[in-house]
């Protein structure tokens, strides 16, 4: 019997990781006599790292917070012992404030709000998967939350903005909360970039939150000004850590004054869910997400599967909406969906159609094959 292992990241906007399995253990009723099929939900530190999670334990429990744009939020967070993990896609989430993204106004303070409300609770540990986030902050907002204040070189108070960062020249820690003196922090991250500079978060991740070119250079200006501000005071360097321009910089000052572990999520996630046993014991391995790209194979979750499949000679194919990659020498095999480049939004409606028709097509496919041996 063939044991095909299903490892897919979601297909933003269209498909969660939870429905591509759906689908798979739906279309394996008819074929279950000839194969076996493990569906794993998964993520690469971003949207749906907590539902993968919980794939192998946890309890996912749920906080109201306000906010000022979207009014009364349902944020989940899932506690594991004396650990509670958070996911940033849910709270400061790019599919979130679609319709409000504000590049330099936008920033990470309902994230401080959740992680002050694991602190008060009695929380320690915490692991917060970063991605898809909706702000290019550097974690000011969240620091703010967390009782740090910001002043400009004439002692003027700043609010906690991404068009602040310039101007941010004292930072106060005196009212920061003394219980984060206890507290450990494990960042799961989605991406490698470094904070600032041409492969930074600003002009790299900013485009996608609506920063035109002359913002991206201010944002990136003012991460390197405010990581320069703390870098003086905790003598470290943080500039080129590899990771920490992942979710605009939010990790900037859980990695500047509570010596965060910044951590592949992809990694953190395989680890958990023992994916490498899994691989190992498998004849095919399928992944996906919405585009297949070169952003795909710099710590995204193909790329660390195709290091794994390559690593116990297992062929690996990849099912995603649209791709850039002509070359497959990467994977066995790359499946598109839109192959037709029908309009994204269009061709979005009818992903979970399209999505079943391609898992029949491989299953008959793969029938064809096994009998022919």
């Amino acid at each position: 019997m063939k044991k095909i292992l299903v490892v897919s990241d979601s297909f933003k906007g269209s498909l969660t990781s939870k429905e591509i399995c759906m689908i798979w253990q739906e279309k394996l009723k008819k074929y279950s006599s000839q194969f076996s099929c493990h569906c794993i939900p998964f993520a690469d530190g971003g949207e749906g790292s907590l539902e993968s999670y919980l794939s192998y334990g946890g309890v996912l429990n749920e906080i109201i917070i306000k906010d000022n744009l979207l009014g009364d939020m349902k944020i989940p967070y899932v506690v594991e012992n004396d650990t509670m993990l958070i996911e940033s896609a849910s709270v400061v989430g790019l599919p979130l404030y679609q319709d409000y993204l504000a590049p330099l106004t936008l920033n990470t303070f309902n994230l401080g709000k959740i992680i002050q409300f694991g602190i008060e609770n009695g929380f320690r540990k915490f692991v917060i998967f970063l991605g898809g986030s909706a702000t290019v902050d550097g974690g000011i907002g969240l620091a703010e939350a967390l009782g740090y204040r910001f002043f400009d070189k004439e002692g003027k108070r700043l609010a906690p903005l991404p068009s602040n960062m310039e101007k941010i020249e004292i930072i106060d820690i005196s009212r920061a909360d003394s219980r984060l003196s206890e507290c450990t922090f494990t960042l799961g991250v989605d991406v490698t970039n470094p904070l600032t500079g041409e492969n930074g978060c600003a002009f790299v991740f900013g485009p996608q939150k609506k920063a035109t070119y002359e913002q991206c250079i201010q944002l990136d200006k003012g991460l390197y000004h405010l990581s320069d501000v703390l870098e003086r005071m905790t003598h470290q360097s943080l500039k080129k850590i590899e990771g920490l321009g992942a979710a605009g910089g939010l990790g900037l000052f859980l990695a500047a004054f509570h010596h965060a572990r910044i951590l592949n999520g992809t990694t953190l996630l395989m680890e958990r869910l023992h994916l490498e046993s899994e691989i190992k014991q498998s004849d095919l391995m399928i992944t996906g997400e919405g585009r297949f790209d070169e952003q795909s194979l710099h710590g995204k979750l193909i790329s660390n599967l195709i290091s794994e499949a390559k690593k116990y000679n297992v062929p690996i194919w990849v099912i995603t909406g649209s791709t850039t990659l002509k070359n497959t020498h990467y994977v066995d095999r790359i499946i598109v969906l839109n192959e037709q480049e029908i309009p994204l939004e269009k061709k979005m409606l009818s992903a979970k159609i399209d999505y079943s028709k391609k898992v029949d097509e491989i299953f008959q496919e793969l029938v064809k094959f096994q009998s022919s041996e």
